[in-house]
């Protein structure tokens, strides 16, 4: 059932896709992203690193957190799960908070101008569309990754099992208490869409628009969200089969930021994304009685 509702999701993603492309080409082609907000600002490069320093003080300060607080006892896979869980939620908390700051302080139109509005000129139906539409264009890119992807590996090194991602692995432990299940589905499903999108769409791909002078082609734009996608798929090196479906997902939501100026629209795009995959689990769990 689970597979045919992808193929399904995967068939309205190209639907999608064509429609754009074929409303694209009879506006007579051009670049997709002219005509995009401006979404000015003071960032310099000092904020960015400082950002990126958040993210990764806070992963450690989590992880250490977690080593104080959680059991030992649990085998090392479970653990290591279940700290990475706690890791992940220090470092969200920190990562929106100092992302908050920064587009209240660097963006002119503050919070507005950072990308905490629908997008300007459309009304909320077109933003439901623009959401709509993105998630199932990524639903679409990614479920074509991820099955080349599993095909290359089979291919390539038939005896490699890929590594579960930590917050299934959680998830699957009878022995995981409630508060870690808790912390587990609301930092995939909530904290990591925000703090995520906060960080690599609002700051990391607002500050890479200035590597390259802006031009008509809008190639500074589009640096910024292919560069942007790429760091974004290596930072999920821990599962390295979904990397070259994330990047793809990072292309996708980088557009629609560039596109719209909304960060709600790609974080609600990217909930969508990851409450799709924690509803497949709980689904197939139930399905199969585990």
């Amino acid at each position: 059932m689970l597979e045919t509702l992808d193929c399904l999701l995967v068939a309205a993603g190209a639907i999608v896709l064509i429609v754009a492309a074929a409303r694209w080409w009879r506006r007579g082609g051009g670049d997709p992203l002219q005509g995009s907000p401006i979404r000015a600002n003071r960032m310099n490069t000092l904020v960015v690193w400082a950002c990126l320093g958040v993210y990764v003080l806070g992963l450690m300060g989590g992880l250490a957190l977690a080593e104080a607080v959680l059991p030992k006892e649990a085998e090392t896979s479970i653990a290591r799960a279940r700290q990475g869980i706690v890791a992940s939620v220090v470092m969200q908390t920190l990562v929106i908070s100092t992302c908050l700051v920064v587009g209240a302080t660097t963006f002119r139109a503050g919070l507005r101008g950072y990308g905490f509005a629908l997008p300007a000129r459309i009304g909320r139906n077109a933003a439901a569309g623009w959401i709509v539409g993105g998630w199932l264009a990524t639903v679409c890119w990614t479920g074509l990754a991820a099955l080349a992807a599993q095909w290359i590996i089979r291919l390539l090194w038939a005896e490699y099992q890929p590594p579960d991602h930590g917050v299934f692995t959680t998830l699957r432990s009878s022995e995981t208490p409630t508060i870690l299940r808790a912390l587990a589905l609301i930092s995939a499903a909530i904290m990591a869409p925000i703090g995520e999108e906060c960080l690599f769409r609002g700051v990391l791909q607002t500050s890479l628009r200035r590597v390259l002078p802006p031009a008509r082609s809008m190639r500074h734009r589009w640096f910024a969200i292919v560069a942007t996608a790429v760091i974004f798929g290596i930072m999920h090196v821990e599962t390295p089969q979904f990397v070259p479906s994330l990047v793809l997902f990072g292309v996708v939501v980088g557009y629609l930021y560039e596109r719209t100026g909304s960060l709600v629209v790609v974080i609600a795009v990217h909930v969508l994304f990851n409450v799709k995959s924690l509803s497949w689990y709980y689904v197939q769990a139930y399905l199969t009685g585990a």
